[in-house]
């Protein structure tokens, strides 16, 4: 199928441990016998085989990073030495097989984290190269030359996978960076008339960049031989090798190998599966009239609706009053484990939490540990996954990021702690545009954004008063989102108060929330209403009604506001009166107002 390469030398690993060591040692617990046959160099009896007379030769390449070659002459493959070992494949590269770096030959580097427990990855970047180079970029060119078949893979480790396929044919396999999304921000222009086979994934993603890139890679002059692809029920070929139990070695042919037609042909018609971005297009009719107004709440119910589905919720603050115990109490509910927070309904959803802990994410984990036990391990290892640190790329050079890492984590809902730490340049109109961006590429497919900020105005200086303007950086973050919702107090405070700023429908708060710090709960006592302030009070002006909704004598004039609007509603539906009062010495008449069922008995 292609020509031979030569071996290729420095693949990726690197770092915390010794692959020759790691091998050899797993060879002799095997009960294997191993013997010394020069500097790097071991003979052994093969675990693949009952082998009698060492047939196994087994070399340390060194590099940075090094790696492990090895060869059983009697002919068995490598994938099945390695598993006969109950090793993989990336246990032969130098580092651990929990924690693997790519390195690009540009410098960037593509950390593969494996989760404890389980064989799902995250992916961690350095490096901003744009457009960005493929992955051994020098050994893809050696491919090129020698008129060899260039495979491009999603990931790395599936481009190693390719290779321990086709051995002892050679290949060159490749992969680019950041995602199955960013396939357009990586220069393909090394396979211009070069015999070129895609291989994608069986997701949506994987499904949509094998559609693009096939088309792209034509358009550069490559010829596309066709797609690879895993079988019906597997992910992608390291999963086809893992799940292999055929009599003799799997080869690529045990593949699903199609012409580019044929793919397109058999993927292309699903255009919500393999084109999500046209899925977001909708008839006008439909747009229009079919509203989702009445869908359920995310947080809230019939009467008010503190955050919507398809629209962010944002929850600002001063330092430490809360916001990161109210995002607790949230992520809990989204998991099933809670079912009302500060009193209004939260709707669970059966997909995955992406908890974003960029802003300390030692002190986050101590807040969470407060609200979660032991016994509720299972369901967060299973339903919750949290990011530390700081992303690894700037949003405004990749605003599919968030997007992409919610992919990665199969999350239906991103909580990003905090919008400051995630976005540069807030104050500016470009970073805050650039999150926004970000922000609705994961609302256009699916994923409920909580996030949380802080105010412009610190604790003292007029913290009794925020409003929208308050929200600290540019007006795209605030005329992006759907809720706004200030927590208002201070770090010392027991009790804070909540309020929707702006919400989607109905009045959310005042809320008068006491805050237990040390059990990392919260309890609302809702606020009275105006008819409530006004019972058995007699006639009262505005700001004396909202100084009894709010409990403080220095309401700001938009609280006032609020709470007239809410008489005049009420004087619509007669439970409350408006009655002229004029000053002393016939001042400016003002409006007071009483509760209808009190009036007859005013003087």
């Amino acid at each position: 199928m292609a020509t031979p390469l030569p071996t290729l030398d420095t693949p990726p690993g690197g770092g915390v441990a010794n692959a020759a060591e790691r091998f050899t040692d797993a060879l002799r617990q095997h009960g294997e016998t191993v013997r010394a046959a020069g500097s790097g160099r071991w003979i052994a009896t093969c675990p693949a085989h009952a082998d009698k007379s060492p047939s196994l030769s087994v070399t340390e390449r060194a590099g940075d990073p090094g790696r492990v070659l090895a060869h059983c002459h009697a002919g068995c493959q490598l994938v099945d030495v390695v598993a006969s070992l109950g090793l993989e494949l990336r246990d032969l590269f130098d580092g651990s097989p929990e924690r693997v770096p790519y390195r690009y030959d540009s410098g960037r580097v593509a950390w593969r984290v494996l989760e404890t427990g389980s064989r799902r990855k995250q992916f961690r970047q350095t490096g901003t190269d744009r457009p960005a180079e493929l992955w051994r970029l020098a050994h893809v060119r050696e491919g090129v030359e020698a008129g060899a078949d260039v495979f491009v893979t999603e990931g790395e480790e599936d481009a190693l996978t390719l290779e321990a396929i086709a051995a002892p044919q050679r290949i060159a396999a490749t992969t680019a960076p950041m995602g199955a999304a960013n396939w357009s921000q990586v220069d393909y222009g090394i396979l211009a008339g070069a015999p070129v086979i895609v291989v994608a994934d069986n997701d949506t993603a994987g499904v949509r960049r094998g559609l693009e890139l096939t088309t792209h890679l034509e358009s550069i002059g490559a010829v596309v031989r066709g797609v690879v692809t895993a079988r019906d029920g597997l992910n992608d070929v390291t999963d086809a090798l893992a799940a292999w139990t055929g009599d003799a070695p799997m080869t690529l042919e045990d593949l699903r190998s199609e012409t580019v037609a044929q793919y397109r042909a058999r993927v292309g018609g699903d255009v919500a599966t393999a084109e999500p971005d046209r899925a977001r297009v909708a008839q006008g009719g439909s747009f229009i009239f079919d509203s989702e107004d009445n869908d359920e709440p995310i947080w809230g119910d019939a009467e008010r609706v503190a955050w919507a589905p398809g629209e962010s919720c944002m929850v600002y603050s001063a330092p430490g009053v809360g916001k990161s115990t109210l995002a607790g109490l949230l992520v809990r509910a989204r998991m099933g484990l809670e079912r009302v927070v500060l009193g209004m309904p939260v709707r669970a959803d059966e997909r995955r939490v992406l908890y974003l802990a960029a802003d300390r994410p030692r002190q986050i984990a101590r807040a969470l540990r407060r609200q979660f036990t032991e016994d509720e391990r299972p369901v967060l290892d299973e339903r919750l996954r949290v990011w530390r640190g700081p992303l690894l790329d700037d949003l405004a050079a990749h605003p599919m990021l968030l997007l992409e890492l919610a992919r990665e984590a199969g999350a239906g809902t991103l909580v990003v702690d905090s919008i400051k730490d995630v976005a540069a340049r807030l104050s500016e109109d470009e970073g805050g545009r650039s999150f926004n961006v970000a922000r609705q590429h994961c609302l256009a497919e699916g994923v409920e954004v909580l996030e949380l900020h802080h105010a412009r105005k610190a604790p003292g200086e007029g913290r009794r008063s925020l409003n929208l303007d308050d929200v600290y950086g540019s007006t795209w973050l605030v005329a992006g989102a759907g809720s706004v919702l200030g927590l208002i107090g201070e770090a010392t405070d027991t009790t804070v108060e909540l309020r929707g700023m702006r919400v989607p429908r109905g009045d959310v708060g005042p809320l008068k929330v006491a805050i237990d710090r040390a059990r990392g709960t919260m309890s609302a006592e809702h606020a009275p209403t105006a008819l409530d302030a006004l019972r058995g009070q007699g006639a009262l002006l505005a700001k004396q009604v909202a100084q009894i909704q709010y409990g403080r004598d220095d309401v700001t004039r938009a609280e006032e506001s609020r709470t007239r609007r809410e008489l005049d509603k009420l004087t619509k539906l007669g439970q409350v009166e408006r009655l002229p009062v004029r000053g002393v010495a016939g001042g400016v008449e003002r409006i007071a107002y009483v509760a209808a069922t009190e009036s007859g008995g005013m003087p």
